[in-house]
């Protein structure tokens, strides 16, 4: 059934300013009573503002789809369609969503800085686009700086695997058995830089040693120790 513009009922179509979508609303007031501390039942009013349904995001078409949902008898003044696309003009300066949603950029540059360079660097989405812009130009500077420490120190790591890879090369050679198993895994870790920890470390240890002399010998010794200490310094942070 239709609904219709009577008593005291108003509808009136919201502004959409956070998620883009017209919203069809009735505000109205009704009685209500009450006791009061003396004991005395009293009466008065109160203002009711509810949702009614989701229009569209276009303004002209959300205003024809209310008119239709509501009737012939609607009053065309209760929809001001100069307010409606007044209300698409989002102040982006403003967070749309998330953690400070409602908040001023100045205001959280102000009280949360390092969320303003989180969401300058990770946030996405028509909700937070143009805010995300206006933090970026804001931002520049810090951002700059940032992106060149990560890549320095992602520069400074790629070397330091690059060392340990070249440390490791001869022991990769050594531990392949071209069988696919635990000796050609170890070799693709030490080809890629990484040594061998925990039972792993053990039993690569052993095989190497063994290379060089029966276990336990002064030979098997001697290369267990060395290989150990070579490990060692390649696990290290």
């Amino acid at each position: 059934m239709k609904k219709r513009n009577t008593d005291n009922r108003r509808y009136y179509i919201s502004t959409g300013r956070l998620n883009g979508f017209y919203t069809l609303r009735v505000t109205f007031s009704e009685p209500t009573y009450y006791k009061s501390e003396y004991g005395v039942v009293d009466s008065g009013i109160i203002a009711r503002d509810h949702y009614v349904m989701t229009l569209t995001r276009d303004p002209q078409t959300a205003m024809e789809k209310a008119m239709a949902y509501l009737g012939e008898k609607i009053d065309p003044p209760d929809f001001d369609l100069d307010e409606i696309r007044r209300g698409r003009d989002i102040d982006w300066m403003i967070f749309q969503g998330g953690k400070h949603v409602g908040k001023t950029i100045d205001w959280v540059l102000k009280n949360d800085l390092e969320y303003t360079l989180w969401a300058a660097e990770n946030l996405s989405g028509t909700r937070y686009d143009k805010t995300v812009e206006i933090l970026q130009e804001v931002l520049a500077p810090i951002l700059k700086e940032r992106a060149a420490a990560r890549e320095t120190v992602a520069k400074s790591a790629k070397d330091q695997q690059a060392e340990r890879a070249a440390m490791l090369a001869e022991f990769a050679e050594r531990m392949k058995d071209d069988r696919g198993g635990f000796r050609d895994s170890i070799a693709r870790d030490l080809q890629r830089g990484f040594a061998p920890t925990g039972r792993g470390l053990s039993i690569a240890l052993d095989i190497l040693a063994k290379q060089m002399g029966r276990g336990g010998s002064k030979a098997y010794d001697a290369e267990y120790d060395r290989i150990g200490e070579i490990f060692d310094r390649t696990n290290e942070p």
